[in-house]
């Protein structure tokens, strides 16, 4: 498959996981009675580190006219009717993109990364996604509080020992960290210029800090599982190609 034509079906395919999570609402993470988080900008980012800003981009724009479409027609929220205006609904989407491909491109300039700097990158990544796992099992009744804090802090410690023994991996889940964090700042920042105070500073800064590092944490996890299953995947293909051509 040539590269232009990869390039629309990752888009294609993208975009309409966006569509599919957005209105059957399994792109809502329940983490705990009140709190939520969403993962409709997972499909941006993966798009945009796989295939690069222009495929990023489109598939931000899909997300962007979603939001907007689903404000017209269906607003839930009292927020929502602003979503009508391109620039809180459409414009930060896009700057998802951008961000992701400026951290990934940026980071994956670096030839190796020091040793130290990776065991601290694994180590914080590792603490975010321990502290997100409790986040889910502290709710469910029949756990104690004290096996969800050691499951947790188990697995926050296997994943830090996978992000700590490939570079690549670290790029990914760093990349993922600040697209989605992109998504939170913009579109919040956006609500707070354009609501007539209905968000304030002060709420939006708290939302940013609580529903937003559990979203980038969830992305974190999704978007590196998503590339190392889809580029396993995809080299298994090539290496697969490879050996039937040899053989003809």
């Amino acid at each position: 498959m040539n590269t232009k034509l990869r390039k629309i079906s990752t888009a294609g395919v993208l975009s309409a996981l966006i569509i599919l999570l957005g209105i059957t609402n399994l792109g809502m993470i329940p983490c705990s009675p009140t709190v939520s988080v969403t993962l409709l900008h997972v499909p941006v980012i993966v798009g945009t580190i796989i295939e690069g800003p222009i495929v990023g981009l489109i598939t931000a724009l899909v997300f962007g006219l979603y939001s907007l479409i689903r404000a017209a027609i269906s607003p839930a929220g009292a927020l929502d009717p602003f979503f009508v205006n391109p620039l809180v609904s459409i414009l930060p989407r896009l700057l998802i993109a951008i961000v992701t491909w400026g951290v990934y491109s940026g980071l994956s300039k670096i030839k190796e990364m020091p040793k130290i700097v990776r065991y601290i990158v694994s180590a914080i990544l590792g603490a975010l996604i321990a502290a997100f796992v409790y986040t889910i099992l502290k709710p469910v009744e029949i756990l104690p509080n004290t096996l969800a804090a050691s499951v947790s802090a188990f697995i926050g410690s296997l994943i830090a020992i996978f992000f700590a023994l490939d570079d690549k991996k670290s790029i990914i889940a760093v990349s993922a960290f600040f697209g989605s964090m992109a998504n939170t700042v913009f579109v919040l920042s956006s609500l707070v210029f354009f609501s007539n105070g209905m968000l304030t500073k002060q709420v939006a800064i708290l939302v940013s800090t609580t529903n937003g590092i559990l979203e980038a944490v969830a992305s974190i996890v999704f978007v590196t599982a998503i590339i190392v299953v889809w580029l396993g995947y995809s080299n298994r293909k090539s290496s697969r190609l490879s050996e039937i051509k040899d053989d003809a």
